[in-house]
C-alpha cells in the first residue's frame, strides 16, 4: 500500500513538471515569435569612439518679401505694432554663410537652416526653436543636423542642444551657441553667428568645412 502511494506521488510530480515545462515553452514562444507588443531586435551596439567637431556659420534672416526667409505662420502679424506677441509662430528657411555678409549670389551660400520657432514665453521674449541644418554638396539632402531647445532673446549668448541627425550626422550630440551680429529694426534683417560644437561616431567622414578637434 505504501509502495502504491509512493508511485502515485511520483507520477503526480512528473506530470506536474511536464505540464509546467510545456506551459513555460509555450509562453516563451508566444513572446518571441512576434505575438507580443515587444519584438527582439538584437543586442545593444558596443560604445564607439567619437570625433568632436567645431564650426561657425552665419545665419541670415530676412522678413522682406517677396524673398523673405522667415514668415509668420500664426499669431500676431508683422504689420502690428508688436510683432513679437506671445504665441506668434514663424517658419524659416535661412541661408548660411562663412562670412558675416548678406549673400548676393548662390556661391556665397554654404547651406540652409530650416525649421520654425514660436514665441512661447509671456513675461519675456522667449522662443521654442526647432531647426535642421543641411549643407551644399548633399544633392539628396539626407545629411541633416537637428537642434531643438529654448532661446531667451534677451540673452547675449543663446544655447540650444543638438538632438541628433541623419546620414553622416547620425548619432550627433552637442550644442550651438549663437549671438546676434546685426539687426536692422526697419528692414527686419538679422545676422546671427552660430558656433556649433558637435560629436559624432569616429567612423563617419564629413565635409572639410568641419574641423575635427
Amino acid at each position: 500500500m505504501a509502495k502504491l502511494s509512493l508511485v502515485v506521488v511520483i507520477s503526480f510530480f512528473i506530470t506536474t513538471l511536464i505540464s509546467f515545462c510545456y506551459a513555460s515553452s509555450y509562453d516563451r514562444a508566444f513572446v518571441l515569435e512576434g505575438n507580443s507588443l515587444f519584438t527582439e531586435v538584437g543586442e545593444l551596439p558596443t560604445l564607439q569612439r567619437s570625433k568632436v567637431y567645431n564650426f561657425e556659420v552665419y545665419w541670415h534672416e530676412s522678413f522682406i518679401p517677396p524673398n523673405a526667409s522667415s514668415i509668420v505662420i500664426g499669431g500676431a502679424d508683422l504689420s502690428q505694432i508688436d510683432p513679437r506677441g506671445f504665441g506668434t509662430a514663424y517658419a524659416f528657411d535661412c541661408p548660411l554663410t562663412i562670412k558675416p555678409k548678406v549673400p548676393t549670389s548662390p556661391d556665397d551660400v554654404i547651406g540652409n537652416a530650416q525649421g520654425y520657432y514660436i514665441l512661447s514665453a509671456r513675461e519675456e521674449v522667449g522662443l521654442a526653436v526647432t531647426m535642421n541644418m543641411h549643407f551644399k554638396g548633399d544633392s539628396e539632402k539626407k545629411n541633416v543636423l537637428s537642434f531643438q531647445g529654448r532661446v531667451q532673446s534677451s540673452g547675449n549668448i543663446r544655447e540650444v542642444p543638438i538632438i541628433g541627425g541623419s546620414g553622416k550626422f547620425r548619432g550627433a550630440t552637442g550644442y550651438y551657441k549663437s549671438r546676434m551680429v546685426s539687426s536692422d529694426p526697419k528692414t527686419h534683417q538679422n545676422i546671427v553667428l552660430f558656433n556649433v560644437m558637435m560629436k559624432i561616431p569616429s567612423k563617419t567622414t564629413i565635409n572639410p568645412l568641419f574641423e575635427s578637434m
